[in-house]
């Protein structure tokens, strides 16, 4: 069963960075843009941006991308939070020091529980995972996003100037 928050209030992303934050420009110019054309789809016309976000604690090696979805008439205001984690549900399991539910849940693409999803969320998750899940080469640069995100994190913070 899918559990949604129904609180429309947005949550702060607390222990998570959007991509840019890491990448700058690469990660817009990355930004995987689903175009809806018919609206028998159940979403309206329009662009939907998959925007990428990281686990900011360098510690943490969690292995997923939270996904916030926006669309082009509203830019910042996410339609849908997509949790997806590429590892198997055992990785997941262990991880989670051996709740099994856990893995389950954070094993492939779901919508993200803590996070505030609009009336499209179901629709847009359903496009995820029929349209996007299916491109490999995207899946993969998901994974190589985390790893630069990650490896970001272990770079030294520049001192501050002295004034």
């Amino acid at each position: 069963m899918q559990r949604k928050r129904k609180n429309k209030k947005a949550l702060p992303t607390f222990g998570l960075l959007r991509f840019d934050e890491y990448a700058g420009a690469r990660a817009w110019n990355e930004t995987r843009v689903l175009t809806v054309k018919d609206p028998g789809f159940g979403l309206p016309p329009g662009e939907f941006a998959f925007v990428e976000f990281y686990c900011a604690d360098p510690s943490c090696d969690c292995r997923r991308v939270v996904l916030q979805v926006w669309s082009k008439d509203t830019l910042g205001q996410s339609l849908a939070s997509i949790s997806y984690g590429w590892e198997d549900e055992a990785f997941y399991t262990e991880w989670n020091h051996g709740d099994a539910q856990m893995g389950r849940d954070m094993k492939g693409p779901e919508l993200e529980f803590f996070q505030p999803q609009s009336n499209l969320a179901d629709k847009l998750l359903h496009q995820f995972k029929e349209t996007i899940m299916s491109d490999k080469a995207y899946l993969k640069r998901l994974e190589t996003h985390y790893a630069f995100a990650k490896e970001k994190q272990t770079v030294k913070p520049r001192k501050k100037r002295k004034q």
